[in-house]
C-alpha cells in the first residue's frame, strides 16, 4: 500500500480488513479502510481532532475510532462509530481529562476504550454500558484477548520494582478475574484464552480469567513477548536476543 502521508497508526480484524490512520494536509488525519484484497472501500477525513485509534468490526460493516482534540483548558476525548453506508459517523462520546489510547471491538455490537484514566465500555449505538476508573492505579500496560477479554494491568506504587494487578473484564464490563503479581510486569501477550505475562526472571501463565497455568524460570529477563499457536508458543525478546519458547 503506498500512502500519500505519513501512517500514524493501523489495525486489523480478523477476516483481513484493515484501517490506516494517515496524516493529510488541510486535515488533522485521515481514515482509509481496506478489504482483505488490498483495496481501499472507506475513507474518512478529521477536519477537527486527531484520531489516536481506530477498529474494524468483525463483520467489516462498521468501524469504531478514538480521537484527541485540544481546549484552553486542556484536552477532549472522543468516540466516533461508523457505518461503512454512510459518510460520516452516526454515534459518538466524549470524555473530559481521560486521554483514550486504544479502541477495540469487543462484541459486534460492543466496543472498550481504554484510557490513561479510565476504561469505558460502549454499545455501538453509542450508549455507555460500564465505567471503569481507575482511582489511584497506575495502568501500566493492556490487551484486548481474541476471546473479547480486556486485560488491565496496574503498579501498585511509582516504583520502578512495585508489585502489580491485573484485572480480567468480560464484553459488558464485568469483572471477571483477577490476579496479584510480585514484582513489575514487563509485558503481557493473549492467545485462545491463555495470557502470558512477562516479570524478571520467570513468566506466569494465566487463563483469560485470570486463573494461573504454570510459573515457569527464565534464564534471561524478557523485554517483549508474543504467545501464538493456541497458547503453545511465545515469540520473545530478550536484550539482543530473539528466540521461540515452547509454553506446554
Amino acid at each position: 500500500i503506498n500512502c500519500s502521508g505519513k501512517i500514524v497508526s493501523s489495525y486489523i480484524n480478523k477476516n483481513g480488513y484493515f484501517a490506516l490512520v494517515m496524516t493529510e494536509d488541510g486535515y488533522k488525519n485521515q481514515i482509509a479502510v481496506y478489504d482483505n484484497n488490498g483495496n481501499v472501500f472507506y475513507k474518512w477525513h478529521s477536519a477537527e481532532n486527531y484520531v489516536t485509534s481506530v477498529a474494524v468490526s468483525p463483520d467489516n460493516k462498521s468501524m469504531a475510532a478514538s480521537t484527541i482534540g485540544f481546549t484552553e483548558n486542556g484536552f477532549d476525548s472522543g468516540v466516533m462509530i461508523f457505518d461503512f453506508a454512510q459518510s460520516s459517523p452516526y454515534a459518538g462520546q466524549h470524555q473530559s481529562d481521560n486521554l483514550i489510547m486504544d479502541i477495540e471491538y469487543v462484541a459486534k455490537d460492543k466496543i472498550v476504550a481504554i484510557g490513561d484514566k479510565a476504561t469505558t465500555f460502549y454499545k455501538t449505538n453509542g450508549n455507555k454500558i460500564n465505567d471503569i476508573n481507575y482511582a489511584d492505579k497506575n495502568l501500566i500496560t493492556f490487551d484486548v484477548t481474541d476471546t473479547d477479554k480486556t486485560v488491565l494491568c496496574f503498579a501498585r506504587d511509582d516504583s520502578a520494582m512495585s508489585n502489580c494487578d491485573i484485572y480480567s473484564y468480560g464484553s459488558n464490563g464485568k469483572l471477571n478475574g483477577e490476579f496479584a503479581i510480585e514484582g513489575r510486569i514487563l509485558s503481557i501477550s493473549t492467545c485462545d484464552n491463555k495470557l502470558l505475562v512477562a516479570k524478571d526472571g520467570q513468566f506466569d501463565l494465566l487463563t483469560d480469567k485470570c486463573k494461573r497455568v504454570r510459573n515457569t524460570a527464565l534464564v534471561r529477563d524478557l523485554e517483549n513477548s508474543v504467545l501464538f499457536n493456541g497458547g503453545k508458543y511465545a515469540f520473545v525478546i530478550s536484550g539482543n536476543l530473539a528466540q521461540v519458547i515452547k509454553i506446554n
